[in-house]
């Protein structure tokens, strides 16, 4: 396979190692004493703070209105969406309760009295599931599996 590594990132390695280089070497021969120059950093640095400061209040208080006409408009569609969510949720969660009595029956774990979330169960959901549990047992038991039906259908007849 042929080595597609057109030498870019090497490229811009280099470039960005030689920017350090020659701004410390601008730095050790520039004219001014060091202190003198930390000095003249920090002053453009606070200078630059105020400046980034003075812009987002501006920026506030340009965008503010805006922001709000937005969330106006939003919170409504929001509430409905959460609504509507909570309301698809509480609906799934029945079946599942339900299939989750079922298999603890099943396997012979018991029903708990609580629920998925650890939250008491309704008594009469909970007498409901081993009801239903009891009929798919007593199904399972009346009703031969694949294995007994080949097994009495190879039997030799007399």
């Amino acid at each position: 396979m042929a080595n597609n590594d057109n030498g870019s990132g090497s490229f811009a390695v280099g470039l960005f190692i030689g920017g350090i280089i020659g701004a410390l070497i601008g730095l050790l021969l520039a004219p001014k004493a060091g202190s003198e120059t930390r000095a003249d950093i920090w002053d453009r640095s606070e200078l630059l703070r105020s400046r980034a400061d003075e812009a987002a209040a501006g920026l506030r208080y340009r965008m503010g209105p805006a922001f709000e006409t937005v969330s106006d408009r939003v919170s409504p569609a929001l509430e409905t969406v959460r609504e509507r969510g909570a309301g698809a949720v509480d609906a799934a969660r029945a079946p599942i309760d339900a299939a989750i009595g079922n298999v603890m029956a099943r396997t012979g774990r018991g029903v708990d009295d609580t629920d998925v979330n650890g939250a008491e169960a309704d008594e009469a959901a909970v007498e409901d599931q081993a009801d239903e549990a009891q009929a798919a047992a007593e199904q399972a038991v009346d009703e031969p599996t694949a294995e007994q039906q080949d097994a009495t259908e190879e039997e030799p007849k007399a």
